[in-house]
């Protein structure tokens, strides 16, 4: 009786994923089509379900990000009105403030919390968010990284602190837009 309980388990898990995967694919086909409403109402059902490593949360982000840069510009132009040119900037922000948290909901279970950390720094620059410090902490098993950067003065610094071996790491850049990076 309990293996048959342990595969009936595993084929509603199985078909769970399943059906968030089929959504995400539809999710991501929206957003190459720059269709925000569907990226939202179909990725966030995809996002939402069972699947416990957090991808789908980050998959979200990224299409989230895809469809920012197909709306139309938020520049006014002759052929828009000031209304529609607010609108599109909102749905710009809406859609960069939603992918913000699904990539920092995805952040605690990412085996690369380095890209999730890029995504959300290019998620800031896109917002010309010009008021301040961005704060990131990342936590795992063997690590933890607490990242500040600097949006006015471009500045930014982080600590790596490891378990094994105990060490931490301080790093620390006064203006990154001139730097350029090289692995020793």
């Amino acid at each position: 009786m309990g293996g048959a309980a342990v595969v009936a388990a595993a084929l509603w898990y199985s078909s769970v994923l399943v059906n968030a995967d089929l959504r995400m694919n539809r999710t991501l086909e929206a957003a190459a089509a720059g269709d925000l409403d569907q990226v939202i109402k179909i990725g966030s059902r995809a996002a939402d379900s069972a699947e416990i490593a957090g991808a789908h949360h980050f998959t979200f982000a990224r299409a989230l990000v895809l469809c920012s840069g197909r709306l139309p510009s938020v520049q006014p132009n002759l052929n828009q009105s000031d209304y529609e040119a607010r609108q599109r900037a909102a749905s710009l922000r809406r859609a960069v403030d939603l992918a913000a948290v699904h990539a920092r909901k995805s952040l605690p279970y990412s085996l690369t919390p380095d890209l999730n950390y890029l995504l959300l720094s290019y998620l800031a620059s896109v917002t010309n968010d010009n008021r301040g410090f961005i704060n990131l902490t990342g936590h795992r098993i063997d690590r933890t990284v607490s990242a500040t950067f600097n949006t006015c003065t471009r500045g930014g610094a982080a600590v790596v602190k490891t378990t094994f071996p105990q060490a931490t790491f301080n790093i620390s850049d006064s203006r990154t837009d001139d730097s350029t990076c090289s692995c020793p």
